[in-house]
This record gives structure tokens, C-alpha cells and sequence, in this order.
């Protein structure tokens, strides 16, 4: 089922696809057909108040601009015809889907939404930054950051520590005004999660195997020696594999010694947060590093989810 956002409930595809209105056209593409067949009317007219017995040059050149308008209306038709095909095909798609899916505005507020989605943010939400605000830190900072992803490149994914599981925030343009969204969420290990409600403080506790998660996890300790690394981090850092490492011979680029960021983040003295660092030894490729203050048998650590960034350089 799929959900409205500020609208009514409900309704046939048709009428969701008109609502989503992802295939009509702008205000400036109207405005240029106009203007463009406004010149061909007054060419004609032109030449039937002046030159009507004369050359017919100005009726030809009039005619011609008004084939012109009428082919550019019919690619707008077309256009808008394949483009509102798709979104009702979107809208099929994501009913069913059984992750959280939502259409926004280009300032997020939603909507459409599917049942998932409202399930899982609840049914009084009307923008993504107040689904997203239950579960992350600064929503609308991650949602600026894969909207501008998604307008150079289409799409864009990111992997975010939420309160107690971990979300993979994906963004899809759906045209120019409209975005496409995902939320799949990925449990955490039961203690990890525990011990994250627990406290008031960014903490959480890193005590059961990340191995099969499917996101990037890395932890290190506060001297920055690597501790851990799940199948994901190492297929993503070293085609698969087991490699140990410190922080700072991994990632470069912070303008000052990134084994002092961790540093600070695991004695409590930065919240972490992400950055783009380059991955040392290799000159283009960068990662977006999210990291948090975590404990596990009472030592004090950082816990690192890692994306990558190379396309954003």
C-alpha cells in the first residue's frame, strides 16, 4: 500500500501518478512554447496586414516557428507520458517493497510514502527530516549532503549509526523537483544496541561479531591500532583481505593528524561525525568516515562506518 503525505489516503495510480506530478511541465518550459508560437502568429499576422501581396516570405518563416512550438509540445507530451509511466511503475514497486520508501518534494516533505514507511516512522510524519530526526543526528545535514550527491550523479547511499541499528539512507532523483528514498535498516547485535539506549552520551557498546552486517564497520582503540574489521569494511578497504592497521596509515586529509580526530572522539572530547578522508596510498580514492565514542569490556574506543566518497572529488 502506498501512503500520500500532506494529501488524502488513497485513490487509484492515476491519480497518485497526477499527484506526484513528475511529468509536467515547468513554468519555463510553458513559457517557451508560448513565446515561441506568439512569434509565429505575429509573423503571419505580420505578413497578412503588410505583405499580403507581396512576398510570403514572412508566412513561410511564421509557419515554420509554429511547426517548431507544435513539435517541442509534442516531445513535452511524449515526455511527460514516459516520465509519469515510470513513477506509476515507482509507485508499484515500492507498495510492496519491504523497506521503508518515500517520494519527496525537493524541500522533503513528503509525498507519497508505502506502508512500510509509515509503519516504521509512524503515520503522523510529513517530512523525511522528522522520520530520519527519530533515529540519526543532524537529518537535515545528511539529507543535503546525498540530495547533492544524487544531482551530479543520479543516485546516492550512505550508511549511518542510528540510536540502536544501523540505516542505508539511499536517494534517487525522480525528476527535478522530486526525490525517491530508502531506508533499509539492519539490526545491531543485541549488546551493541543495549548499551546504546543505556546512555545519554554518543556511546555504544561493541561486543558481538559485526562480521555479516552488511555496512562497513571498523573499531579502533584510542592509540588508533585497528581492532576490528567485518567482511564489508574489508572488501570495500582490501578486496577481501585481513590486514592489520592503525588509524593513521589508513586515512590522510584532515588539515591536521587524524589519529588526533579519533583520539578526541574516543575521550569524549569531539561527538565524531564524518569526514572525508584519503585513503592513504592512494591518491584518488576517498571515504566518508562516520565515527563514534564506543566501550566494550570497559575500554574505551571508536567505532567507524565507512562509505565511499571518490565520486564527490
Amino acid at each position: 500500500m502506498v501512503r500520500s503525505g500532506p494529501m488524502e489516503a488513497g485513490g487509484d495510480l492515476s491519480r497518485m501518478g497526477a499527484a506526484l506530478g513528475l511529468g509536467q511541465l515547468g513554468r519555463v518550459q510553458k513559457g517557451t512554447l508560448l513565446l515561441v508560437a506568439t512569434v509565429g502568429l505575429a509573423l503571419i499576422a505580420i505578413w497578412a496586414v503588410f505583405f499580403r501581396d507581396g512576398n510570403p516570405v514572412l508566412a513561410f518563416a511564421g509557419l515554420a516557428v509554429l511547426a517548431v512550438a507544435l513539435v517541442l509540445a509534442l516531445l513535452a507530451i511524449v515526455d511527460r507520458y514516459r516520465v509519469e509511466t515510470e513513477s506509476l511503475r515507482a509507485l508499484v514497486l515500492m507498495a510492496d517493497d519491504p523497506a521503508a520508501c518515500f517520494i519527496t518534494d525537493a524541500a522533503g516533505r513528503l509525498i507519497q510514502r508505502n506502508q512500510a514507511a509509515e509503519d516504521r516512522f509512524g503515520a503522523d510524519v510529513r517530512a523525511l527530516h522528522d522520520a530520519l530526526g527519530q533515529h540519526v543526528l543532524n537529518p537535515g545535514e545528511l539529507m543535503l549532503r546525498l540530495q547533492s550527491q544524487a544531482e551530479l550523479w543520479g543516485a546516492a547511499r550512505e550508511d549511518i549509526v542510528g540510536h540502536s541499528s544501523i540505516l542505508r539512507l539511499t536517494v534517487h532523483r525522480a525528476s527535478d523537483t522530486k526525490s525517491f528514498w530508502r531506508v533499509d535498516e539492519f539490526a545491531m547485535p543485541e549488546d551493541l544496541a543495549t548499551m546504546a539506549e543505556r546512555t545519554e552520551r554518543p556511546v555504544v557498546a561493541v561486543g558481538a561479531d559485526l562480521e555479516d552486517v552488511p555496512v562497513a564497520i571498523m573499531t579502533f582503540g584510542p592509540d588508533g591500532v585497528m581492532r576490528v574489521a567485518n567482511h564489508a569494511a574489508r572488501e570495500l578497504m582490501w578486496r577481501g583481505e585481513i590486514r592489520a592497521a592503525m588509524f593513521h596509515d589508513l586515512f590522510e586529509g584532515l588539515g591536521r593528524p587524524v589519529s588526533e580526530w579519533l583520539a578526541d572522539v574516543v575521550a569524549g572530547r569531539h561527538p565524531g561525525g564524518s569526514e572525508v578522508l584519503r585513503v592513504r596510498g592512494e591518491d584518488e580514492r576517498f571515504l566518508q568516515i562516520t565515527l563514534r565514542r564506543y566501550v566494550e569490556g570497559g575500554r574505551p574506543g571508536a567505532l567507524a562506518i565507512l562509505n565511499d566518497a571518490t565520486r564527490l572529488k
